[in-house]
């Protein structure tokens, strides 16, 4: 799950603090820019709301392992409080008597149902019987239907899956791998995986909605700058000591 939270924020490891800050909005302005328009459009809120899940996992500590300090308290919700009050009054109830002992009445005082009556009973009966009876038809077109919304949510979660993974237009060859092996994992056929993936690509292009708006543009150049201070440092760090030891080298060759 972890890793999963990764893929929809882009981060090649675990960051926390600004970096993961920044991840997260840059994340959130290119689902924002993916589905502006175009088919992409419907995957909107699952993505946003997918980002705000990845966000919150992954700026925990360890999510899979609460302490004592960390840990909820269970709360009693409000049917388990309306269930032990009515199991409260129950047991304040006497028990009901039976009327028909109290009471007893002779069988034979029972006025007989008419033959018109019995007609119109049986004919009811009749009636409810055949409205509640599904043909086998009717149960193998509603188990057809069950079948294609059911395939329908899986290859939803696999275009959100793609979509994760996009870099502009484009997917990577490890992408593509990984998202094969999901398809695999998920009963998904390989022809169909593939054709999924190019029209998820197709739409992007077609739209031209790999072209990051001016706010993400700012938000990918303080990103950059944050990662070549940082190369420029381990840069220089990395002369300075071979400076070192070459200084020390040749002075141990001058002794």
């Amino acid at each position: 799950m972890r890793n999963r939270d990764l893929v929809i924020l882009q981060l090649r490891r675990p960051v926390a603090g600004k970096p993961l800050e920044r991840a997260y909005q840059c994340s959130r302005a290119r689902y924002e820019r993916l589905t502006a328009r175009g088919p992409l459009r419907y995957y909107r809120r699952e993505l946003l709301t997918e980002a705000n899940r990845a966000y919150r996992s992954l700026k925990l500590p360890n999510p899979t392992v609460l302490t004592q300090s960390t840990r909820v308290p269970k709360s009693q919700s409000v049917v388990a409080k309306n269930a032990a009050r009515q199991r409260a009054l129950d047991s304040l109830k006497t028990p009901v008597r039976s009327e028909v002992k109290l009471n007893p009445k002779p069988i034979l005082t029972v006025k007989p149902l008419s033959l018109k009556a019995r007609q119109v009973s049986t004919w009811q009966e009749k009636q409810k019987c055949q409205s509640n009876r599904i043909t086998e038809q009717d149960l193998s077109q509603a188990e057809a239907k069950l079948a294609r919304r059911r395939q329908a949510l899986i290859e939803d979660e696999f275009c959100r899956e793609v979509i994760y993974r996009l870099e502009g237009d484009l997917l990577r060859y490890d992408s593509r791998r990984e998202l094969l092996q999901i398809a695999g994992d998920r009963e998904i056929h390989l022809f169909r995986a593939n054709m999924l993936m190019a029209q998820i690509v197709e739409a992007v292009r077609q739209h031209k909605l790999y072209e990051p708006a001016p706010a993400e543009m700012r938000l990918q150049q303080a990103a950059r700058k944050q990662r070549s201070v940082i190369k420029r440092l381990i840069l220089t760090t990395a002369v300075v000591l071979a400076v070192i030891a070459d200084v020390l080298f040749i002075r141990w060759l001058g002794r």
